[in-house]
């Protein structure tokens, strides 16, 4: 294991560690002051601050994946009629990029941009390794659930469905 993957932290964690130490550390300056009242107080606080950005993170988080999966089938049926009219699925991508899917217009964006840049389609399509990061879903959960992996070529053809091939 590399130097810099030993030190890479989730988003969640360094939310949870961070807030985390600043409970620990008002609960001890009450401890310190000595007074009760105070103690109970930053207890409570201590609770807030573990809960609220934590939550607030998973909610944002949360409703951008509910927006990405609110989209995805539009977008998916408009990559099957582009197809059906004769474009690879690299120039289905592309004119894609032009169409608006709400939050998911960025992340085709994305992938039409890396795509014009000669990133191989494969490494858009297949989902990343799991590296320990925050992912809403397993890497199973990805392999299996994704419509678009199977054998690519480079123009966005199945080999398995070509004429001789």
């Amino acid at each position: 294991m590399k130097e810099n993957e030993r030190l890479k932290l989730g988003t969640t964690k360094i939310i949870l560690i961070s807030t985390g130490v600043t409970s620990l550390v008002l609960i001890m300056a009450a401890l310190v002051i000595g007074s009760l009242p105070l103690l109970v107080n930053m207890i409570l606080l201590s609770m807030l601050l573990l809960v609220v950005p934590y939550s607030a993170y998973k909610f944002i988080r949360l409703k951008r994946i509910k927006s990405y999966e609110d989209e995805l089938p539009n977008f998916l049926r408009d990559m099957s009629e582009s197809v059906r009219a004769d474009l690879s699925l690299i120039q289905a991508i592309h004119a894609g990029a032009r169409s608006d899917y709400g939050m998911l217009t960025q992340e085709v964006q994305k992938m039409s941009n890396q795509l014009s840049w000669n990133v191989p389609l494969e490494k858009e399509v297949n989902p990343p390794k799991h590296d320990g990061a925050d992912h809403p879903l397993s890497e199973e959960e990805l392999d299996w659930g994704n419509p678009l992996k199977g054998p690519i070529q480079r123009d966005g053809s199945n080999p398995d469905e070509r004429p001789g091939g």
